[in-house]
């Protein structure tokens, strides 16, 4: 009762019941019963746990992110009902999948927690991970239909009670990235591919012509705006090719250097976010809402831009992020990072690099001490267009 669920009787369920893999292991750390009482599933060794110590743990979780109305919501008795509408216990349990197991555990589980009533927790606010999805967009749409240059000093309200300004979501980008460990350390010796479209008589040979361009030549790319240098690199040459190519027959060659780290380099991985653990989960779920959000800041940052007249405009965004990164992001010990690694918008699971180097920072000598990264070999290759016959 002060949970807030009522028990079913003497039964017994097994994980194959649940989709849900915090419920899964809670039941198998608990299994005392050899047959499962809803799909009646029998083994030789307790596969089964006892519905009400499930139902007490299932409890335990709702009551994360989830809380009766009563206790938050305005009521009118005039109108009859809640300020905001509270889902039923069958709503909830449908929306967190717990429909689709067998039929005989969705009637229990619903006629549980029969009496109760939901609604989000702060439910007149924003979820964290919705709030921080809201700064983002408002940050993204400023920058680049606002203010580009002195977003952080231009007050978008007057009013005490408004959100924060939305320069402020980079700050918590960088302290939710600090809280999951997202980074990673390129080990000294790590091959990056590194990639250049050209014409057949304009073949790169060396690191000063292949690897990061001098600034007077740095055009605008995903991270960096036009006469910014930065490298970008990819982990083998099929994504590389994928990063940059560019249907234009006059440039039919393209040349790939494989560049060895020369350091180990300090790295955002937005590669390596972690799936968004289970509301169940008694240890993950507290990073719920940081999760969510940076599985929906990733997609955003690193989605496919459309190669047109808008795509001065539409990269800002990450541009900025980039930029804090690079120059504003520190470790608590003072130390900076050395570039982002994030999803080839063109190729499933090809991992990309964007690194904070100049071109000076390239070199073909491996006794070059004060250098980050070496051009170990390069390969030419004629591209095969389509439209080619004798390519």
């Amino acid at each position: 009762m002060e949970e807030g669920w009522s028990s079913v009787g003497e039964k017994y369920v097994c994980p194959n019941c649940f989709d849900d893999y915090a419920v899964k292991d809670f039941i198998e750390s608990h299994a005392t019963e050899c047959k499962c009482s809803y799909c009646e599933n029998t083994s030789e060794e307790p596969i089964a746990a006892e519905i009400d110590e499930v139902l007490s743990f299932i409890s335990e979780g709702l009551h994360r992110e989830y809380e009766d109305p009563a206790n938050s919501v305005g009521y009118c008795s005039a109108e009859g009902g809640y300020d905001i509408e509270p889902d039923s216990s069958y709503e909830l349990f449908v929306e967190l999948g717990f429909g689709d197991g067998p039929q005989t555990l969705f009637d229990d589980l619903v006629s549980a927690f029969s009496d109760c009533q939901w609604v989000h927790i702060d439910p007149y606010g924003l979820p964290e991970d919705e709030a921080l999805g809201y700064s983002w967009d408002a940050f993204s749409e400023q920058v680049k239909h606002s203010a580009r240059f002195v977003f952080f000093k231009v007050a978008t309200s007057t009013d005490e009670y408004s959100e924060p300004e939305p320069y402020t979501i980079l700050e918590n980008i960088g302290k939710i990235v600090t809280r999951l460990a997202l980074f990673e350390i390129i080990e000294t010796g790590t091959v990056i591919v590194r990639a250049r479209q050209h014409e057949s008589t304009k073949s790169p040979n060396n690191a000063a012509d292949l690897g990061a361009p001098p600034k007077v030549s740095a055009s605008q790319s995903r991270m960096s705006p036009a006469g910014i240098p930065m490298f970008y690199g990819a982990e083998n040459e099929a994504v590389a090719f994928a990063e940059i190519f560019s249907n234009d027959p006059t440039k039919s060659c393209m040349t790939f250097g494989n560049f060895s780290t020369l350091r180990p380099l300090t790295v955002l991985d937005l590669t390596a976010i972690p799936d968004v653990p289970s509301l169940f989960d008694p240890d993950g779920a507290h990073a719920r809402a940081a999760l969510s959000f940076m599985h929906s800041f990733e997609a955003s940052a690193t989605g496919p831009v459309p190669h047109d007249e808008s795509q001065h405009y539409l990269y800002v965004p990450t541009q900025v992020v980039a930029e804090y990164f690079r120059h504003v992001f520190t470790f608590p010990s003072g130390r900076k990072i050395d570039g982002i690694v994030f999803n080839s918008s063109n190729v499933p699971n090809g991992k990309c690099y964007t690194l904070f180097l100049d071109n000076t920072q390239c070199t073909d000598s491996a006794t070059a001490s004060d250098k980050t990264l070496l051009l170990s070999n390069f390969r030419l290759a004629t591209i095969d267009f389509p439209n080619q016959t004798d390519a």
